[in-house]
């Protein structure tokens, strides 16, 4: 399976570099992300139309934003 194949090649990386890989759920990410940005538009903070390169920046940013929220549990 995909997921198998990811844990292994994760595991040869943190071996060969002795680095910790963490995960983190990707789920909705996208659709969350969409949502900010429109609700942006509404708002007039965002003045084009929305892009999937957007879509997907945001999408990053709330990933990251999860994570640094994690760390600092």
């Amino acid at each position: 399976s995909l997921a198998k194949r990811i844990n292994n090649f994760s595991s040869k990386i943190e071996k060969r570099y002795e680095i910790s890989i963490e995960f983190i759920n990707e789920h909705l990410t996208s659709k969350i992300a969409k949502d900010k940005l429109k609700e942006q538009r509404q708002e007039g903070i965002l003045l084009r139309q929305i892009k999937k390169g957007q879509i997907d920046s945001m999408a990053a940013a709330i990933i990251l934003q999860e994570w640094m929220n994690r760390e600092g549990e």
